[in-house]
């Protein structure tokens, strides 16, 4: 069977407090998951003294870029109500939902600076979580 590339169709936030919010993905453009788990170091020094191989394993978070959400500024402003979940101190649910029926869960944290494009009208969005990513 071939592989076949999709888009986001939308992203699903959970807060305790601050309830739910849909977020809708740019189509057209590439997101990158990283589930999370554990990751072998690439060191071409890893070696004995008799040839045999020495790795280096370590634990990672799950990792999601999105492709660019919708920014919409009338009514709810998209970027307030993304800024007000990513500042809790609370992790949230996460839903991500592909155009070809994947959906990946995990409980994390929108992270890194959050900008929202003017002209393009939207906002990039990286989202990290302990644990693995789950599909389901």
């Amino acid at each position: 069977m071939a592989a076949i590339g999709c888009d986001f169709l939308q992203i699903g936030i959970k807060h305790s407090t601050l309830g739910t919010l849909t977020l809708y993905p740019k189509a057209g453009e590439n997101g990158q998951i990283e589930t999370g788990g554990y990751t072998t170091e690439s060191d071409p020094k890893g070696i004995t003294g008799s040839g045999e191989a020495i790795y280096k394993q370590t634990i990672g978070r799950w990792v999601v870029e999105t492709p660019p959400i919708v920014w919409k500024r009338s009514g709810n402003d998209t970027l307030d109500q993304v800024k007000e979940i990513a500042n809790s101190f609370e992790e949230i649910d996460c839903t991500f939902e592909l155009a070809d029926g994947t959906i990946w869960i995990g409980k994390g944290k929108i992270v890194g600076d959050i900008k929202g494009a003017t002209f393009d009208a939207t906002i990039p969005l990286k989202f990290e979580g302990g644990g693995k990513l789950t599909s389901i």
